[in-house]
């Protein structure tokens, strides 16, 4: 209730659909970006400006998915989206996980591809040989 605009992302969602073994240690949400915040334990915020949510509200899960992604409740961003926005210039360290740490279909990495070019990121080097 506190941040009703809150989106699960990053590790979290990546964790969540299997892509990675890596267990996050906290949940990673993307709140609107304001001037202050109120801060929740088990909870890394994300400050997200309007034009993000913009963006990625078309593709978001519900927590109702038919993917079956745990959401904890919260909209989600897809496993694509989420990886590609953990290279967005968000203000906050977020993890960079490398091919190794990944564990993703083949048939998957045209979706994160897709994912880059919608929120307009270069894909990473790391990553380049299984988006072509």
């Amino acid at each position: 209730m506190v941040y009703p605009d809150a989106v699960l992302r990053g590790e979290s969602v990546l964790h969540n659909a299997g892509w990675t073994t890596q267990i996050p240690q906290r949940l990673n949400i993307a709140v609107l970006e304001r001037r202050s915040y109120i801060t929740i334990n088990e909870a890394t915020l994300a400050p997200k400006k309007q034009a993000w949510y913009n963006t990625v509200r078309p593709y978001l899960l519900r927590p109702t998915n038919r993917d079956n992604i745990a959401t904890f409740g919260f909209p989600a961003l897809p496993p694509a989206l989420a990886l590609a926005d953990l290279y967005s210039k968000s203000g906050i360290k977020d993890w960079h996980p490398g091919p190794d740490d990944l564990d993703i279909e083949d048939s998957d990495w045209k979706d994160v591809k897709k994912a880059f070019d919608i929120l307009e990121l270069a894909v990473p080097e790391r990553y380049r040989e299984f988006v072509n």
